[in-house]
């Protein structure tokens, strides 16, 4: 059996600023969503849609490639 996982990182900016706005149409037709911010020296990830609904809105911090591993 194969399982196919794609990613994809999306800019919320660069996307809002086009003649439309996809990131909520995105957003919809994604299994996960996750939020990604620089703070204080570090990163902080916030899912805020997921299949595990007890890890939706909860902080998971560290740096760029801890993340990537999860």
């Amino acid at each position: 059996m194969v399982t196919r996982r794609a990613f994809y990182l999306v800019n919320r900016g660069t996307a809002e600023s086009f003649g439309f706005n996809p990131p909520p149409k995105l957003e919809e037709l994604a299994s996960t969503v996750v939020r990604i911010q620089a703070r204080n020296g570090t990163h902080v990830a916030v899912p805020v849609k997921s299949l595990l609904v007890g890890i939706i809105g909860k902080e998971f911090s560290g740096d760029p490639d801890e993340i990537a591993k999860w």
